[in-house]
Parts: C-alpha cells; structure tokens; sequence
C-alpha cells in the first residue's frame, strides 16, 4: 500500500484518484482522463506512475493501471519503426482501398472528398518517420489524380493511431487520416504542426488492403 503523498504522481494524477475514490468519476472516465495525463509524460515517467498505480490500494485503480500499461506498450511498438516495417501487412506494392470518412453516414454513404467514387485505389509505397516520438506515416500512390476543391495530387501521406488492443499499422484495415500531395513529399514536418488536421483531405477515412503484392 502507497499512502498518496508518497507516489511520484503529479498533483492532476492525485485529483483523479481522490475523485474516482469518492465515486465522483465512472471507471471509464477515470481511465481516459488518467491516459491523458500520462500522454504529457516522458516515457521514463509513464512507467514510475504507472508502477506506483500497480501497487495502489484500490483494486480498480490497480486494474485502471494494468490495462493503461497495455496502451503505453501498444504506443511505444507504434511509434517503433523499424517494429512497424516488420509486422504491418503494408510494404511497398500492396494494393489498397481507401473509402469511408468523417460525414459517411450523414452524406448516406457519398463523403464529399471521395467526390462520387465508392473509393480510391492506391498503391503502398513506404513507412517514414516524421520525428522523434511519432507513428510512421505511410506514403501511397493514387491510381488516379485526387482532385476536389482545395486539394490536389497524386500521393497521399495516411496517418494512424494506436488502439487499446492493437499497436498502429498491424491490420490489414483501418482508420487513418489522408493527406493528398502533388509530388511524394520528402520533408514531413508539416505534420507535426497543431493545426496539421485541417489541411487534411478526411480525417477518419478507412484503409482496407485488397491486394498483396
């Protein structure tokens, strides 16, 4: 048993404990606002907390941490890249369908970036890091130009995200965010930028492998 004063936990991480104690947060609540306070720690400090909250009193707080301990793993083998290179089902050649989007349902199933096509086609061509503490972007080419108002081009860099249960990149399916350049970009920093989201074609569009090369 930990006595409150005693663990390396920031005075946020100790309001959420006191406030999951006196039932004044759900469990799932108390988890998501707890990982966002972990998301502003260096590693070395995620896992002192986290070691602290495994040795904590209260079962749930424990069980809080178990299952966090399992985000921070899926997120430190998703900003790997060499560990991305090897075991996503992505490498150069792969065929791939990229449909879906933000507003699919509320446009009944006709989003305006995919500007009347069921999909786009692309080809895969590579993972690249884009700095240090980063998920691998994935760069592919369009069969075709994409071209609607206000973008234009015929490479796409994609984004993803890490999951509870899976690290970033490792199915053969998922959600990305697309953005559409006229030649493959060589420097990537622009997606490091805050405001990056609202230059992107679709924010929640939906990768699917068709063919493996």
């Amino acid at each position: 048993m930990h006595d409150g004063d005693d663990m390396p936990l920031n005075e946020e991480i100790h309001r959420l404990i006191h406030a999951w104690e006196r039932n004044c947060l759900g469990f799932t609540e108390f988890e998501n606002h707890m990982w966002g306070q972990l998301c502003k720690l260096p590693l070395p400090e995620k896992r002192a907390v986290l070691a602290t909250l495994s040795a904590h009193a209260n079962e749930d707080v424990r069980k809080a941490a178990f299952e966090l301990e399992t985000m921070v793993r899926q997120e430190e083998l998703s900003k790997n890249l060499d560990y991305v290179r090897e075991n996503s089902p992505l490498h150069r050649g792969v065929r791939l369908e990229l449909f879906g989007g933000y507003d699919y349902d509320s446009s009944g199933g006709k989003p305006w970036w995919l500007n009347g096509r069921d999909c786009y086609t692309a080809t895969f061509l590579a993972f690249v890091s884009y700095g240090e503490n980063t998920i691998p972007a994935g760069l592919v080419e369009f069969d075709e130009v994409v071209e609607v108002p206000g973008h234009r081009g015929r490479y796409g860099v994609l984004l993803a995200s890490f999951g509870s249960d899976s690290v970033a990149w490792e199915q053969s399916n998922g959600l990305v965010v697309v953005y559409v350049t006229e030649t493959l970009p060589e420097d990537l920093s622009f997606l490091r930028c805050s405001h990056t989201s609202a230059t992107a074609i679709e924010t929640h569009a939906t990768y699917r492998v068709s063919e493996i090369a």
